[in-house]
Formats: structure tokens, sequence, C-alpha cells
């Protein structure tokens, strides 16, 4: 296999569309601006048969952080959503504007009980539906904050 084949399926191997069955575990974190705990991040993760959430709002500090006991089914609307929303087709996606010196980006890593992994990353670049679901994300995640 030439050179250039074996560059062109590794490509396609790790940028392969992920099918969101499940979810182990997930971190959402993006920044709203360049100022200290400009932050946000959103979590889920499955430990001792159980899921928690985690939620760090903005002008928080990581050590603010609250944690959350959910059921599947609040994890179960999440996955749904990120399914619908055609979220699996982001892994990935690692795109950067070097013309931009202080801007916004985003991670997003998630795990799904089978072992499939999706990873994506920008700063000033963002995939499809990044907008809406981001801003779905926090509404469901910050809710947790009303209760």
């Amino acid at each position: 296999m030439g050179r250039l084949r074996r560059k062109i399926m590794g490509f396609i191997r790790d940028h392969r569309n992920v099918r969101i069955s499940s979810i182990k575990s997930m971190k959402f974190r993006y920044t709203v601006g360049c100022f200290m705990n400009a932050d946000i991040w959103y979590g889920i993760s499955f430990e001792d048969g159980k899921y928690v959430a985690c939620v760090k709002p903005k002008l928080k500090s990581s050590e603010e952080a609250r944690t959350f006991a959910v059921d599947e089914a609040f994890v179960e609307e999440i996955r749904a959503f990120l399914s619908d929303m055609g979220v699996g087709a982001w892994n990935g996606f690692k795109k950067v504007d070097k013309r931009v010196c202080d801007g916004r980006d985003f991670d997003l890593r998630l795990e799904t009980h089978d072992g499939q992994v999706l990873y994506a990353h920008g700063y000033e670049r963002y995939p499809k539906n990044f907008p809406a679901v981001r801003d779905r994300l926090r509404t469901v995640f910050e809710g947790l904050l009303e209760e």
C-alpha cells in the first residue's frame, strides 16, 4: 500500500462518524471570552452503576463546579438530542482560525458504553449545528443548577 493511500485510510478511520448509541462519559467545554473563568463545561460520567452530571458555569472557577446525580432519562435525553443533531459526524473535527489571537474555542469528548470515542475541537471554527447544540446543552445542564 502506498504512503499516500495509508495516510488517506488513516484519516478516514480517525474521522469516521460515531454512532451515539449510549453515553458512558462526556465533557463539552467552550469559552465565551478571554477573561478569567470564561470557560463553561458540562459533563456526564457513569460511576459505580450510576450517572453523575457536572456543571461549571460562566464566571465560576473549576473548584466551584457542581455535581448532580442524574437518572438514565436525563442521559437518554442528551444522547437522543446529540444523535438527532448529527453530532456523531463531528468526530475528528479539528479546525483553527490562525488569524485570531484571543478567540473562543470548544472541545467535545464523548465515549459510548461500547467503546466508541468522539472527539472534536475548534478555535473560532465550529461544526454544523454547533450553536443549537451548545444552547440546548446549556439549557438542560444549567437547569440542574435551578433545581
